[in-house]
């Protein structure tokens, strides 16, 4: 047992072994000057019934407000920290090594999806959850009662690109975690979460997509993204963070799995670059394409100097 995990990672083990604040859900979150959505987050989670969670808060803040507000939502068993470096990813990574949850939780605003996966999950611990951040408008959609089913990689990139993820503490056990150079504040500002699911693919694990355990995203600005970024700024910076995972796919993990999605991708985008949709869908059919293309050779080049780990 020893052997298997570093000292940190044994000391949790222990920890759950001896039943020290053990619980089902630790539910991550990584903060930069983000005091209202938190605010949202924390009295969603507040409202509910189900309460067998830990949340973690990591802040990137500049000023204590954030702790502030953290303050007064210890009913719902905070663990806090302050930190100096910043992106999102790093930020998760630090947060799973304070977890004492059987499951771990990503989480954005609205967490009206924890007690779905809670019925789901069934204490299987080869057993990923993915759902979806939704935009309000698409609410009904997502509305309805949805089977749970399992999917392999060409469903994970076209249904669910932006995963609502919970996944168990094993994966963390082996080593599986976030690669920082993904993520909103990383070299790659997209992808973290997608990269992270075909990891524990590649480890055998399954993948269950419930398509109505969803998040409602809220449409205020991330903190991170510049101030009036524009939507093609947005598009181009996603499809770079999709190309650079693409490259790693094949290169790092030797897989040539997603080589059809991207043809696939590629060729919608073509189309859409012709004009055909109009102005709007060419100028962001632009973007998409470079994105992709800087994406790619971004990572290889990142390869090259030897600075990728």
């Amino acid at each position: 047992m020893m052997i298997e995990f570093d000292s940190h990672t044994l000391w949790v083990k222990v920890k759950k072994q001896e039943g020290i604040g053990k619980m089902k859900f630790s539910l991550i979150i990584g903060t930069l000057n983000r005091c209202r959505e938190l605010e949202i987050c924390l009295e969603s989670l507040r409202k509910q019934v189900f309460r067998d969670f830990e949340v973690i808060i990591i802040d990137q803040s500049i000023n204590d407000s954030t702790q502030q507000l953290a303050n007064g939502y210890q009913d719902l068993n905070i663990i806090y920290e302050h930190v100096d470096f910043m992106g999102l990813s790093k930020a998760r990574n630090y947060a799973l090594k304070m977890a004492h949850g059987d499951y771990f939780a990503l989480i954005y605003y609205d967490e009206r999806y924890l007690w779905e996966a809670d019925k789901v999950l069934n204490d299987d611990r080869e057993m990923i959850l993915v759902g979806n951040i939704v935009q309000k408008s698409m609410l009904k959609k997502y509305s309805s009662k949805k089977q749970l089913k399992a999917i392999g990689y060409h469903q994970i990139m076209k249904n669910c690109p932006s995963p609502v993820l919970v996944f168990p503490y094993t994966l963390y056990c082996k080593g599986i975690c976030f690669d920082e150079n993904f993520g909103v504040g990383a070299t790659f500002g997209a992808c973290e979460e997608t990269d992270l699911i075909l990891e524990a693919l590649d480890n055998k694990y399954q993948i269950g997509y419930c398509e109505n355990m969803f998040v409602v995203h809220p449409t205020m600005q991330h903190s991170f993204e510049i101030e009036n970024t524009t939507e093609v700024k947005k598009r181009e910076n996603y499809a770079r963070g999709l190309g650079a995972l693409l490259e790693k796919d094949k290169v790092i993990r030797k897989n040539k799995r997603l080589h059809y999605y991207e043809m696939e991708k590629k060729c919608k985008i073509l189309l859409k670059k012709t004009g055909l949709f109009g102005k709007k869908e060419k100028d962001l059919a632009i973007a998409d394409l470079r994105g992709l293309n800087t994406g790619k050779r971004d990572f290889r080049k990142l390869l090259e100097k030897e600075t990728y780990r």
